[in-house]
């Protein structure tokens, strides 16, 4: 599934490209996995952005960066 959103990482489109978009996701899941049962109307608003976590090697060094993505309703 693809996920498109605005300079706020706010949803604007799922699959079909909007006129105007800032960035695009591709996920694995599909939008019933993520979304569930909500309408377009409703999944628009909801911010989509990357989370980060860093994990380190026992000297302290950067052993990889895991990048996960989420997303949060806005209020």
């Amino acid at each position: 599934m693809k996920i498109y959103v605005n300079e706020n990482y706010e949803i604007i489109g799922l699959d079909r490209k909007p006129n105007y978009y800032s960035e695009i996701f591709e996920v694995e899941q599909t939008r019933e996995e993520m979304f569930g049962t909500l309408c377009d109307a409703c999944i628009r608003g909801h911010k989509y952005e990357p989370q980060y976590e860093m994990i380190f090697n026992e000297d302290g060094s950067n052993a990889r960066l895991y990048n996960s993505y989420a997303y949060s309703e806005t209020i």
